[in-house]
């Protein structure tokens, strides 16, 4: 546990001296030695160290204000740690599903402090195929990557919540038209008229 501050191939070298003393008469003998220890680091991959990255996105009330051109959004950031002091520190994210809504992006990593934001946007419109109440949770996965074959995943939950949409009509004007069958005519007053 002592040597996980050493990076992959990352050498410390220990240099001890050993002295001998024969303890005899006024004139001791003495002598020494010289040990050297090569210590050889490995890689250690980095650990996460915040809680769980979740968010929520509501559909706005039918009718409402914003309705289908609200934004909106949810952000958090993933603090992490690594051992290995010098590692330099990327990271991805992926959709775990298809179809999503939205979009979910990262900042860039903060080597002063181990950090990275995570940013999700979604426009209200998006959501309208979503019924009162109905929930969808999104998921994607972060990865870091310290470089050297070290890598830990975070999960990012985005759970949406639908409202309720009023049907609309999208056909043209509904018109018909009859005209009564003249006096004495053929059909008058036993004709159905249609439309």
């Amino acid at each position: 546990g002592a040597l996980d501050f050493l990076a992959v191939g990352e050498t410390l070298t220990l240099t001890y001296t050993a002295f001998v003393d024969n303890n005899f008469g006024p004139n001791n003998e003495t002598g020494s030695a010289t040990f050297t220890i090569t210590i050889t680091g490995t890689n250690d991959a980095p650990t996460i160290t915040s809680g769980p990255q979740e968010g929520t996105a509501t559909e706005i009330a039918d009718g409402a204000a914003g309705e289908n051109s609200t934004e909106h959004t949810a952000n958090g950031t993933i603090k992490f740690a690594d051992v290995d002091t010098v590692d330099t520190h990327t990271a991805t994210v992926t959709e775990n599903g298809s179809g999503y809504l939205g979009t979910l992006t990262l900042g860039a990593i903060d080597p002063t402090d181990n950090s990275l934001t995570w940013d999700f946007k979604v426009n209200d419109a998006l959501l309208d195929s979503l019924a009162d109440g109905q929930t969808l949770k999104q998921t994607y996965t972060v990865t870091i990557d310290d470089g050297k074959g070290g890598t830990v995943t975070e999960t990012i939950t985005i759970t949406i919540v639908g409202t309720n949409d009023a049907p609309t009509i999208t056909s043209g004007t509904q018109a018909g038209s009859v005209t009564e069958v003249a006096d004495g005519a053929t059909g008058e007053n036993a004709t159905e008229h249609t439309a």
